[in-house]
């Protein structure tokens, strides 16, 4: 069973417009609306200074690996577009 946010915890999902793409409750949620979204959104929740997805995916999926595993993606050296496509990478091994 894949782990879920209790209610209330859901991982907001902002484009760089601030506009709402989603509410992700479990990482294949989360997986979808990236899936659906423009590279430079992404650029919102992940930042050298803070990693929104990372965070999200420690506290409230509770699962430390896969937090480390996109903490480790570093938007100042990867493009938006190159930032997107291996987040994308990442959960799917996780889902695998």
């Amino acid at each position: 069973m894949m782990p879920s946010a209790p209610d209330g915890s859901e991982f907001i999902v902002k484009s760089s417009e601030d506009r709402v793409e989603g509410a992700a409750r479990d990482i294949m949620d989360l997986h979808w609306i990236i899936l659906g979204m423009a590279p430079e959104g992404l650029l919102f929740h992940i930042r050298s200074e803070s990693n929104d997805v990372a965070n999200w995916v420690r506290e409230v999926i509770q699962d430390r690996t896969l937090a480390d595993s996109l903490e480790e993606l570093d938007p100042d050296e990867l493009g938006p577009r190159e930032l997107k496509d291996r987040v994308l990478e990442v959960l799917e091994d996780w889902m695998i």
